[in-house]
């Protein structure tokens, strides 16, 4: 869970894999009350910030029908397969 002050505004969840080298973000959800502030933007470029200290690529999957889509793009992350139903985004780490 993340929070602002002392509200529970959305989950988040991310975790590091080693067989591919990198942060995978596999959950991020912001409560509808609280959307369009940032506050996905900050969640994701913290995760950003965090794996390019470790040297660590980011990535996730999501659906096409996924409205954040472009926000992942916006954020730097690029299509590196897809299928169907969902894309496999990847922002390599600052070399």
């Amino acid at each position: 869970m993340t929070g602002l002050g002392d509200k529970k505004v959305g989950l988040f969840k991310a975790s590091y894999l080693s067989d591919k080298k990198q942060c995978h973000l596999f959950q991020i959800q912001v409560h509808p009350e609280f959307q369009d502030q940032k506050i996905g933007s900050y969640l994701i470029n913290n995760l950003i910030h965090k794996a390019n200290e470790q040297g660590k690529d980011v990535g996730l999957s999501a659906l096409k029908s996924n409205p954040a889509f472009n926000l992942y793009k916006k954020l730097g992350l690029k299509i590196v397969k897809e299928n169907q139903h969902e894309f496999e985004l990847v922002l390599k780490a600052y070399q």
